[in-house]
């Protein structure tokens, strides 16, 4: 299953064009200095400017309305256009994506937010919208038990609408940020279960299983972006995220099934043979070639499907070993995150901070 939503940013762009009449310069009219400076590096495509402009304009018009409550700002955005501006804008402002995680974790909260009998949304009611999604992922991020977390990144999707609401899941998830990933991969001692956080095969390290163990090294292993120009980040927009599991038809390895490396993602079915202690260990060999053809899912395979060109491969934000029905079928789940890359002016830290230190 995946999440699509289309929506370019020029489209945005042209939407959120009304203007605000201010009495001073602002922080963004002197980030729209160094835009126009900047405009000749060569890294910098017209994509990334047209969404730098998008996203900065939507800011400048929010914080406004923010700081000047009385004020009615009169302009009017589709639901999809509003949720695009959300998601990126947050992105760029708090996201550390990009970043080596060694451990990450999803959370969600919902929010609703008013809209008119097309599904439009006024600007006033999408500044409101905005920051109170800011204290919904600030509170999952303070309670997120990490070391070193970053937040990998914020999903927004519909869930339900009607005439005059729009509901909206707030995808959130936080990593722990590694600084010296695992080295290799599975090697002679990696005899792990399937899943459910049953440790090695003799039932030993019960805080992870062969699916985490994959997760985590696969995480840990995403090769290195480009590194940025001075006075430039990389951000993200239009998150795609994909549901992939052993079983599905599209993982199927040739062969006749016999419950050994059937498909690309592991799966076991006791139609198709018992399911023994020895089909639920993992050995180095099955590790190995599962993490291997995890990497070709992620970096072949996906995205050659239609409308993931211009997007990269992101972080897994969760990948589980889950027994389901009865009697039990065993397989791996887990849910890859891709993006558009931007290359953007860089900005000072964001104001509020996302993590308040006066929680936990």
């Amino acid at each position: 299953m995946r999440k699509t939503r289309i929506i370019t940013v020029t489209a945005v762009l042209a939407i959120i064009a009304g203007t605000v009449v201010f009495n001073s310069c602002t922080k963004q009219d002197e980030a729209g200095v160094v835009l126009d400076n900047q405009t000749q590096h060569q890294e910098m495509t017209a994509g990334d400017m047209a969404f730098y402009s998008s996203i900065t304009q939507f800011k400048q018009k929010i914080k406004y309305i923010k700081d000047n409550p009385k004020y009615k700002s009169g302009e009017e955005l589709s639901i999809d256009s509003a949720i695009w501006l959300m998601e990126a804008t947050f992105n760029y402002e708090y996201s550390s994506a990009g970043e080596k995680y060694e451990a990450v974790k999803a959370d969600s909260a919902f929010l609703e937010i008013e809209t008119g009998s097309q599904g439009e949304i006024s600007l006033n009611e999408l500044s409101d919208a905005y920051y109170e999604m800011f204290y919904e992922v600030q509170d999952i991020y303070n309670n997120t038990d990490f070391d070193n977390k970053g937040l990998v990144l914020v999903n927004l999707d519909i869930v339900s609408s009607n005439s005059n609401t729009t509901n909206l899941k707030i995808e959130t998830v936080a990593g722990n940020k590694s600084v010296d990933p695992e080295p290799g991969v599975f090697g002679d001692d990696d005899y792990w279960r399937y899943g459910m956080l049953e440790g090695t095969c003799d039932f030993e390290q019960d805080t992870t299983d062969a699916a985490r163990k994959i997760w985590f090294m696969t995480n840990a292993h995403i090769p290195p972006q480009p590194w940025p120009p001075p006075g430039y980040i990389y951000t993200y927009s239009d998150y795609v995220t994909w549901t992939v599991e052993g079983g599905d038809e599209k993982w199927i390895r040739p062969g006749d099934p016999d419950n050994y490396l059937d498909y690309y993602l592991y799966y076991a079915d006791p139609t198709i043979g018992t399911i023994t202690d020895e089909v639920l260990c993992l050995e180095p060999d099955e590790m190995n070639n599962y993490y291997n053809w995890l990497q070709n899912i992620i970096y072949d395979w996906l995205p050659q499907e239609p409308g993931m060109e211009d997007h990269v491969f992101l972080v897994i934000s969760e990948f589980e070993g889950i027994p389901f029905d009865y009697p039990y079928i065993y397989k791996h789940q887990g849910q890859l995150e891709y993006a558009i890359m931007h290359l953007v002016p860089w900005s000072p830290p964001a104001d509020p901070p996302l993590e308040d230190d006066q929680q936990n």
